[in-house]
């Protein structure tokens, strides 16, 4: 219950400090950076099962489901289409969904021993890869592309740990379940 508290408390502060920015255009701004700042990135602002969730993952969250969903609209707005539901309820919401859902995974994929595979290296590889083209240039490098991470408010490893619970996911799902899901009986799929 601590946990859930300092994180309410962490997210009303946040958003309180988002509040006070402005708007350029039409179009509502937001000092992220500052709001990153708030806390020192290693520390823990809710827990799943006992797993910690970092600043850094919750802020990596916040951001990210923002902007890609909500960029623009202010926090005391309603969520287009829900007139119930301002941005920041979704938010708030949305953010701690996502980071229960990465440390179940976690959780479950350390419960049934799920790794993985070699085959599974080379996606991240390959992933990593094509992040580079795709957000620094075709002939980008790693330490440019950790750069760029880096004004997105996102370390190597949170990458490395969002990536490979990418990737973990479909590899537990097939562990639990087996490749096509003979693991998992007729009746338990009809009780289901």
């Amino acid at each position: 219950m601590k946990r859930f508290a300092l994180c309410a408390l962490c997210a009303l502060m946040l958003l309180s400090l988002l509040a006070g920015c402005g708007q350029e255009d039409g179009v509502v701004t937001y000092d992220w950076e500052a709001a990153f700042e708030t806390y020192p990135a290693e520390t823990t602002v809710m827990t799943v099962n006992g797993r910690d969730v970092s600043w850094e993952l919750y802020f990596y969250w916040l951001y990210s489901e923002y902007m890609k969903y909500l960029g623009g609209y202010a926090l005391e707005e309603n969520v287009p289409d829900d007139t119930e539901m301002t941005v920041a309820e979704f938010l708030l919401s949305d953010v701690e969904y996502c980071c229960a859902q990465y440390k179940v995974l976690d959780d479950l994929a350390e419960k049934n021993s799920a790794e993985l595979t070699e085959a599974d290296m080379e996606v991240l590889e390959l992933q990593l890869q094509d992040d580079i083209a795709e957000y620094v240039a075709e002939d980008g490098t790693e330490t440019e592309f950790y750069e760029y991470l880096e004004g997105i408010y996102t370390s190597p490893e949170l990458y490395e740990y969002i990536n490979r619970m990418m990737v973990l996911f479909p590899r537990l799902f097939i562990t639990i379940n087996g490749e096509t899901g003979e693991k998992f009986s007729d009746e338990e799929a009809l009780a289901f």
